[in-house]
Protein backbone atom coordinates (compact mmCIF):
# COMPACT_ATOMS: atom_id res chain seq x y z
CA UNK A 1 0.00 0.00 0.00
CA UNK A 2 1.45 3.42 -0.87
CA UNK A 3 1.84 6.18 1.56
CA UNK A 4 -0.78 8.65 1.14
CA UNK A 5 -1.18 12.24 2.43
CA UNK A 6 -4.25 14.64 2.02
CA UNK A 7 -3.51 18.36 2.96
CA UNK A 8 -0.41 19.87 4.20
CA UNK A 9 -0.44 22.69 2.00
CA UNK A 10 -2.73 24.83 4.66
CA UNK A 11 -4.45 26.03 1.63
CA UNK A 12 -1.77 28.05 -0.14
CA UNK A 13 -0.51 27.30 -3.54
CA UNK A 14 2.67 26.64 -4.32
CA UNK A 15 4.40 30.01 -5.33
CA UNK A 16 7.57 31.16 -7.34
CA UNK A 17 9.83 32.28 -4.69
CA UNK A 18 8.98 29.57 -1.86
CA UNK A 19 11.20 27.11 -3.10
CA UNK A 20 14.25 28.94 -3.91
CA UNK A 21 14.24 30.62 -0.40
CA UNK A 22 13.34 27.37 1.25
CA UNK A 23 16.23 25.81 -0.53
CA UNK A 24 18.45 28.14 0.71
CA UNK A 25 17.62 28.43 3.89
CA UNK A 26 17.78 24.79 4.59
CA UNK A 27 21.28 24.53 2.77
CA UNK A 28 22.40 26.86 5.97
CA UNK A 29 19.87 25.60 8.74
CA UNK A 30 18.55 22.11 8.29
CA UNK A 31 16.28 23.18 11.75
CA UNK A 32 15.36 26.28 9.98
CA UNK A 33 11.59 24.68 9.58
CA UNK A 34 11.10 24.21 13.03
CA UNK A 35 13.40 27.16 14.24
CA UNK A 36 11.38 30.12 16.41
CA UNK A 37 13.28 32.12 13.61
CA UNK A 38 11.41 30.60 11.12
CA UNK A 39 8.74 33.43 10.25
CA UNK A 40 11.37 36.19 10.53
CA UNK A 41 13.46 34.20 8.35
CA UNK A 42 11.40 33.76 5.66
CA UNK A 43 8.76 36.92 5.70
CA UNK A 44 5.82 35.04 6.24
CA UNK A 45 3.11 33.64 8.81
CA UNK A 46 3.09 30.31 10.72
CA UNK A 47 1.38 28.72 8.44
CA UNK A 48 2.54 29.71 5.21
CA UNK A 49 5.79 28.46 6.78
CA UNK A 50 3.97 25.31 7.27
CA UNK A 51 3.30 25.48 3.19
CA UNK A 52 6.61 26.28 2.26
CA UNK A 53 8.10 23.02 3.85
CA UNK A 54 5.33 20.98 2.25
CA UNK A 55 5.81 22.00 -1.13
CA UNK A 56 9.72 21.47 -1.18
CA UNK A 57 9.30 18.08 0.39
CA UNK A 58 6.43 17.26 -2.07
CA UNK A 59 8.43 18.43 -5.23
CA UNK A 60 11.51 16.68 -4.43
CA UNK A 61 13.19 20.33 -3.70
CA UNK A 62 13.97 19.07 -0.16
CA UNK A 63 14.11 15.84 1.98
CA UNK A 64 13.82 14.63 5.36
CA UNK A 65 17.74 14.65 6.95
CA UNK A 66 19.67 12.75 9.00
CA UNK A 67 18.63 14.08 12.16
CA UNK A 68 15.23 14.14 14.10
CA UNK A 69 13.14 17.55 12.20
CA UNK A 70 16.09 18.14 10.04
CA UNK A 71 15.29 19.33 6.36
CA UNK A 72 18.07 19.56 3.95
CA UNK A 73 18.13 20.42 -0.07
CA UNK A 74 17.86 17.68 -2.25
CA UNK A 75 21.15 17.96 -4.99
CA UNK A 76 18.37 18.97 -7.67
CA UNK A 77 17.18 21.03 -5.36
CA UNK A 78 20.49 22.91 -4.94
CA UNK A 79 21.27 22.57 -8.82
CA UNK A 80 18.13 24.48 -9.09
CA UNK A 81 17.28 26.86 -6.56
CA UNK A 82 20.58 26.99 -4.90
CA UNK A 83 22.65 30.01 -5.16
CA UNK A 84 24.21 30.34 -9.13
CA UNK A 85 21.38 27.13 -9.26
CA UNK A 86 20.01 26.92 -12.90
CA UNK A 87 16.74 28.87 -11.85
CA UNK A 88 16.72 30.65 -9.08
CA UNK A 89 13.59 32.33 -9.35
CA UNK A 90 11.85 28.99 -10.29
CA UNK A 91 10.86 31.74 -13.45
CA UNK A 92 11.30 28.99 -16.45
CA UNK A 93 8.54 26.79 -18.29
CA UNK A 94 10.68 23.47 -18.33
CA UNK A 95 11.41 23.84 -14.52
CA UNK A 96 7.28 24.17 -13.87
CA UNK A 97 7.09 21.05 -15.73
CA UNK A 98 9.59 19.17 -13.75
CA UNK A 99 7.86 20.25 -10.54
CA UNK A 100 4.68 18.80 -11.52
CA UNK A 101 6.37 15.84 -12.48
CA UNK A 102 8.04 15.97 -8.78
CA UNK A 103 4.54 16.90 -7.36
CA UNK A 104 2.60 13.79 -9.35
CA UNK A 105 4.70 11.05 -9.84
CA UNK A 106 4.23 8.92 -6.52
CA UNK A 107 1.52 9.41 -4.00
CA UNK A 108 3.28 10.00 -0.79
CA UNK A 109 3.49 13.94 -0.32
CA UNK A 110 0.01 15.41 -2.91
CA UNK A 111 -2.18 12.18 -2.97
CA UNK A 112 -4.70 14.12 -4.97
CA UNK A 113 -2.61 15.81 -7.39
CA UNK A 114 -1.22 11.93 -7.95
CA UNK A 115 -4.27 10.45 -7.89
CA UNK A 116 -6.40 13.47 -10.02
CA UNK A 117 -3.45 13.76 -13.00
CA UNK A 118 -2.55 10.09 -12.93
CA UNK A 119 -4.96 7.50 -12.37
CA UNK A 120 -8.33 9.73 -12.54
CA UNK A 121 -10.34 8.05 -15.88
CA UNK A 122 -12.40 11.38 -16.59
CA UNK A 123 -11.95 14.45 -17.86
CA UNK A 124 -14.23 16.74 -15.65
CA UNK A 125 -14.00 16.77 -11.69
CA UNK A 126 -16.32 17.50 -9.04
CA UNK A 127 -15.60 17.30 -5.56
CA UNK A 128 -18.21 14.18 -5.43
CA UNK A 129 -17.50 12.68 -8.62
CA UNK A 130 -13.76 13.25 -7.41
CA UNK A 131 -14.64 11.51 -4.15
CA UNK A 132 -16.46 9.06 -5.53
CA UNK A 133 -13.61 7.74 -8.21
CA UNK A 134 -10.90 8.51 -5.31
CA UNK A 135 -12.49 5.92 -2.56
CA UNK A 136 -12.80 3.14 -5.51
CA UNK A 137 -9.16 3.64 -6.31
CA UNK A 138 -8.07 3.62 -2.28
CA UNK A 139 -10.11 0.44 -2.34
CA UNK A 140 -8.29 -0.79 -4.91
CA UNK A 141 -4.98 0.21 -3.08
CA UNK A 142 -6.21 -1.55 -0.37
CA UNK A 143 -6.10 1.98 1.79
CA UNK A 144 -10.17 2.42 2.25
CA UNK A 145 -9.40 3.57 5.40
CA UNK A 146 -7.75 6.38 4.12
CA UNK A 147 -10.05 8.15 2.44
CA UNK A 148 -10.05 11.95 3.51
CA UNK A 149 -12.86 13.54 5.15
CA UNK A 150 -15.09 15.57 2.68
CA UNK A 151 -13.88 18.91 4.23
CA UNK A 152 -10.24 17.84 3.93
CA UNK A 153 -10.74 16.68 0.33
CA UNK A 154 -12.64 20.04 -0.31
CA UNK A 155 -9.30 22.05 0.66
CA UNK A 156 -7.09 19.95 -1.41
CA UNK A 157 -9.14 20.49 -4.24
CA UNK A 158 -9.41 24.45 -3.71
CA UNK A 159 -5.75 24.23 -3.42
CA UNK A 160 -5.24 22.57 -6.63
CA UNK A 161 -7.93 24.69 -8.33
CA UNK A 162 -6.19 27.63 -7.65
CA UNK A 163 -2.83 26.58 -8.40
CA UNK A 164 -3.52 25.22 -11.60
CA UNK A 165 -6.88 27.26 -13.38
CA UNK A 166 -7.45 30.93 -11.62
CA UNK A 167 -10.92 31.91 -11.39
CA UNK A 168 -11.91 34.53 -8.36
CA UNK A 169 -9.77 37.52 -8.18
CA UNK A 170 -8.07 35.91 -5.16
CA UNK A 171 -7.25 33.02 -6.99
CA UNK A 172 -6.07 34.86 -10.20
CA UNK A 173 -3.54 36.50 -7.35
CA UNK A 174 -2.50 32.92 -6.08
CA UNK A 175 -1.99 31.76 -9.23
CA UNK A 176 0.10 34.65 -10.82
CA UNK A 177 2.82 33.88 -8.02
CA UNK A 178 2.81 30.05 -8.71
CA UNK A 179 4.63 28.31 -11.25
CA UNK A 180 1.83 25.63 -12.37
CA UNK A 181 -0.37 28.23 -13.20
CA UNK A 182 0.86 28.53 -17.21
CA UNK A 183 1.25 24.87 -17.97
CA UNK A 184 -2.42 24.79 -19.35
CA UNK A 185 -3.23 21.51 -17.74
CA UNK A 186 -6.67 22.69 -15.97
CA UNK A 187 -9.47 25.46 -16.74
CA UNK A 188 -12.48 25.45 -14.73
CA UNK A 189 -16.38 24.72 -16.43
CA UNK A 190 -19.75 25.05 -14.25
CA UNK A 191 -18.49 24.32 -11.25
CA UNK A 192 -15.64 21.41 -11.79
CA UNK A 193 -11.98 21.04 -13.24
CA UNK A 194 -11.62 19.89 -16.59
CA UNK A 195 -8.61 18.26 -17.22
CA UNK A 196 -7.03 19.47 -20.51
CA UNK A 197 -4.62 17.24 -23.12
CA UNK A 198 -2.99 18.96 -26.12
CA UNK A 199 0.65 20.22 -27.35
CA UNK A 200 2.43 21.01 -23.85
CA UNK A 201 4.42 24.53 -24.19
CA UNK A 202 7.80 24.32 -22.51
CA UNK A 203 7.94 21.17 -22.44
CA UNK A 204 11.36 19.86 -23.48
CA UNK A 205 13.15 17.00 -24.06
CA UNK A 206 15.59 16.59 -21.16
CA UNK A 207 12.21 17.32 -18.88
CA UNK A 208 10.64 14.10 -20.58
CA UNK A 209 13.52 11.90 -20.72
CA UNK A 210 14.06 12.99 -17.07
CA UNK A 211 9.83 11.94 -16.46
CA UNK A 212 10.63 8.36 -18.80
CA UNK A 213 13.25 7.43 -16.58
CA UNK A 214 11.69 8.07 -13.33
CA UNK A 215 8.42 6.31 -14.44
CA UNK A 216 10.64 3.12 -15.65
CA UNK A 217 12.72 3.07 -12.80
CA UNK A 218 9.27 2.73 -11.01
CA UNK A 219 7.81 0.31 -12.97
CA UNK A 220 9.75 -1.70 -14.63
CA UNK A 221 13.36 -1.31 -13.04
CA UNK A 222 15.12 -4.53 -14.15
CA UNK A 223 13.91 -3.75 -17.70
CA UNK A 224 15.48 -2.63 -20.63
CA UNK A 225 12.87 -2.53 -22.86
CA UNK A 226 9.42 -0.12 -21.81
CA UNK A 227 6.64 -0.12 -24.03
CA UNK A 228 5.52 2.98 -25.76
CA UNK A 229 2.04 2.46 -24.75
CA UNK A 230 2.51 2.59 -20.87
CA UNK A 231 4.62 5.57 -21.53
CA UNK A 232 1.49 7.27 -22.96
CA UNK A 233 -1.47 6.01 -21.15
CA UNK A 234 -0.09 3.47 -18.13
CA UNK A 235 -1.29 4.99 -14.65
CA UNK A 236 1.03 8.22 -13.50
CA UNK A 237 2.87 8.09 -16.71
CA UNK A 238 4.73 10.59 -18.17
CA UNK A 239 1.65 11.05 -20.62
CA UNK A 240 -0.83 10.88 -18.04
CA UNK A 241 1.10 13.45 -15.67
CA UNK A 242 1.31 15.48 -18.25
CA UNK A 243 -1.84 15.25 -20.72
CA UNK A 244 0.54 14.77 -23.50
CA UNK A 245 -0.90 13.77 -27.38
CA UNK A 246 0.75 11.24 -28.78
CA UNK A 247 2.10 13.43 -31.73
CA UNK A 248 4.18 15.17 -29.09
CA UNK A 249 5.72 12.61 -27.25
CA UNK A 250 6.67 11.00 -30.44
CA UNK A 251 8.97 14.50 -31.21
CA UNK A 252 10.16 14.65 -28.14
CA UNK A 253 11.38 10.55 -28.14
CA UNK A 254 13.06 11.87 -31.74
CA UNK A 255 14.81 15.11 -30.17
CA UNK A 256 15.89 12.55 -27.11
CA UNK A 257 17.45 10.33 -29.61
CA UNK A 258 19.24 12.99 -31.67
CA UNK A 259 21.50 13.27 -28.70
CA UNK A 260 24.92 11.39 -29.24
CA UNK A 261 24.70 10.09 -25.39
CA UNK A 262 20.84 9.39 -25.81
CA UNK A 263 18.98 8.27 -22.43
CA UNK A 264 17.08 5.56 -24.66
CA UNK A 265 16.16 4.90 -27.71
CA UNK A 266 12.80 3.80 -30.17
CA UNK A 267 12.62 0.86 -31.97
CA UNK A 268 9.43 -0.54 -34.28
CA UNK A 269 10.50 -3.66 -34.88
CA UNK A 270 7.56 -6.19 -35.47
CA UNK A 271 4.99 -3.62 -34.96
CA UNK A 272 5.85 -3.74 -31.31
CA UNK A 273 6.82 0.24 -30.26
CA UNK A 274 9.05 0.51 -27.36
CA UNK A 275 12.05 2.10 -25.92
CA UNK A 276 15.17 0.96 -25.34
CA UNK A 277 18.19 1.55 -22.77
CA UNK A 278 21.81 -0.26 -22.84
CA UNK A 279 20.99 -1.34 -18.91
CA UNK A 280 19.22 -1.32 -16.44
CA UNK A 281 19.71 1.70 -13.49
CA UNK A 282 19.45 0.91 -10.38
CA UNK A 283 17.06 2.68 -7.84
CA UNK A 284 19.68 4.27 -5.78
CA UNK A 285 21.75 5.50 -9.03
CA UNK A 286 18.50 6.49 -10.49
CA UNK A 287 17.80 9.03 -7.68
CA UNK A 288 21.02 10.15 -7.72
CA UNK A 289 20.83 11.05 -11.43
CA UNK A 290 17.28 12.83 -10.53
CA UNK A 291 19.17 14.70 -8.42
CA UNK A 292 16.43 13.34 -5.65
CA UNK A 293 19.12 11.87 -3.23
CA UNK A 294 21.16 14.14 -0.80
CA UNK A 295 24.55 16.08 -2.77
CA UNK A 296 27.31 14.63 -2.35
Amino acid sequence: MPTLSFSGHETFPLRFLWLPKAVRAAAEDPAVFRSGEAIATFGVGRNMVRAMRHWGLATGALREGETRGAIVPTAWGLATFGEGGADPYCEHLATSWRLHWRLCREADRATLWHFLFGHFRGHTADLDGLAHSLGEWLDAQGAADAQPKRSTLRRDLTCLAGTYAPLTRQDAEDAALSPLAGLGLVERSAGALVLRRGRRTGLTPEVFADAVLDFWARTAPTSRTLAISDVLSAPASPGRVFGLGEDQAFELIEAIEAEPEAAFRFDSTAGVQQLYRDAPVPPAEHDRQLGLALPA
